[in-house]
C-alpha cells in the first residue's frame, strides 16, 4: 500500500479550546485555583498538620503555579497538579510522601471550571467520529486532570 492510500485510524483533538470552550470562564482562573488550594489547606489544617497562615500557604501554592507555567512556557510541558502540591509542601516544611495524593486530589475538590463547556458540536463530531470507526485520542497540557 502506498504511503497516500493509508487510512486515517485516529484523530487526537486538543482538550482546551478544541473541545472545551473557555470563553464563558466564570471569574479567572488564578481566583478559582486559590480558591481550591483554600480546600487543600483546610484539609491539612483539620489533620492538624503545622502550617503557616492561609494567607502565607496560598501564596506559595500560587506562586508556585505561576513559575511552573513560566517553566512549561519554555519546555512545551504541562504543569502537573502533583508538582505543584509536592512543591508546594515541602515549601512549607511538610512531608508530602506521609500524604496520600489521591486524598489531597480530593480535598482540593477539582472539578469543572465555572462557565467553561464543550462548544456546542463537540459531542456530536466525537460521537460520529466513533460510529465511523476512528480512534479518538485527547491531549492537554492542563495542570489538573
Amino acid at each position: 500500500m502506498s504511503h497516500s492510500a493509508k487510512r486515517i485510524d485516529a484523530v487526537i483533538f486538543d482538550l482546551d479550546d478544541t473541545i472545551l470552550d473557555w470563553a464563558g470562564l466564570n471569574g479567572n482562573f488564578g481566583t478559582v485555583n486559590q480558591m481550591h488550594a483554600g480546600y487543600l489547606y483546610d484539609y491539612l489544617a483539620t489533620a492538624d498538620f503545622p502550617l503557616p497562615p492561609k494567607d502565607d500557604f496560598l501564596q506559595i501554592f500560587r506562586n508556585t503555579v505561576i513559575e511552573g507555567w513560566r517553566v512549561a512556557k519554555q519546555t512545551w510541558a504541562g504543569v502537573r497538579f502533583e508538582r505543584v502540591v509536592v512543591e508546594s509542601l515541602t515549601a512549607v516544611n511538610l512531608d508530602p510522601s506521609q500524604l496520600d495524593m489521591d486524598e489531597l486530589m480530593q480535598a482540593y475538590r477539582w472539578g469543572p471550571m465555572p462557565g467553561v463547556a464543550p462548544f456546542a458540536d463537540a459531542e456530536a463530531t466525537l460521537r460520529t467520529l466513533r460510529q465511523q470507526g476512528y480512534k479518538i485520542g485527547l491531549v492537554t497540557n492542563a495542570m489538573l486532570p
